[in-house]
C-alpha cells in the first residue's frame, strides 16, 4: 500500500534551505594572536653563558682569563680601543685583519679581536674624520679597505697619549708590590671614656 505523499509548505523548505546554506557557509575562526614577547632588559648571552656586548653582537672578544668580571673586562677594553688603533694606524695603513693580528700580537694572545667588535670602531673613528679608508686591490687576493690616520687623528691620540701617561704614573706606585689586604672588618675601638654613673 502506498504512503500518503505529504505537501511541504514553502515555509518549511526555506528554512531547510537557509540550515544548509549557513552549514556551509560557516564562519572561519580568527587566527589566534600571538602574545607579545616581553623584552628583556638583561643583556643577550653567548652560547657559552657570557653575556655579550652591545658593541659586538657576535662572537664576544676574549680577555686574558681573570677573576674579574666580564663587564669590567669589556669597558678597559672600550676605553683603550681608540688609542690603540689610532696607535698602529699611526706607524702606518693597515686594513683590518692586519689590525687584529698586530692587536693579538702586542697583547700575547691575552687579547682576540674579531670583525665584529673592530667594524664599528672603525667606522666611528672614519665618520669623527679621525681616519679614512680606501678599497685597494692587489694581486692574488681580493680588494682589501685599507685605514690611514688623519691629521684630527694624530691630534686625538697625542692627547689620549698624555691622559694615559698621567694615569700610569699614578697606579704605578700603587701597583708596585700590591699588598694583599684584609677583607675583614677592624673590631671598633674601646672607648675609654667612662660613663657618668658608673
Amino acid at each position: 500500500m502506498a504512503r500518503p505523499r505529504v505537501m511541504r509548505s514553502n515555509s518549511t523548505r526555506a528554512r531547510k534551505k537557509n540550515s544548509l546554506s549557513m552549514k556551509m557557509s560557516s564562519p572561519k575562526k580568527s587566527p589566534r594572536r600571538r602574545a607579545k614577547r616581553r623584552k628583556s632588559k638583561t643583556p643577550p648571552r653567548h652560547k657559552t653563558g657570557r653575556q655579550v656586548s652591545s658593541i659586538n653582537p657576535g662572537r664576544p672578544c676574549r680577555l686574558s682569563e681573570s677573576p674579574a668580571p666580564m663587564a669590567h673586562a669589556r669597558d678597559l677594553l672600550t676605553a683603550t680601543a681608540t688609542p690603540l688603533i689610532l696607535a698602529i694606524l699611526c706607524r702606518g695603513e693597515a686594513y683590518s685583519y692586519e689590525l687584529i693580528e698586530k692587536i693579538q700580537t702586542l697583547s700575547n694572545g691575552k687579547v682576540e679581536w674579531n670583525d665584529g667588535l673592530l667594524t664599528p670602531v672603525l667606522q666611528r673613528l672614519e665618520r669623527d674624520g679621525l681616519i679614512k679608508s680606501y678599497l685597494r686591490v692587489g694581486r692574488g687576493h681580493p680588494r682589501r679597505r685599507y685605514y690611514v690616520i688623519q691629521p684630527k687623528g694624530y691630534d686625538l691620540l697625542r692627547f689620549q697619549k698624555d691622559q694615559w701617561e698621567l694615569l700610569q704614573g699614578m697606579l704605578t706606585p700603587l701597583w708596585t708590590d700590591l699588598p694583599v689586604p684584609s677583607f675583614t672588618p677592624s673590631p671598633p675601638a674601646e672607648s675609654d671614656d667612662t660613663p657618668p654613673g658608673a
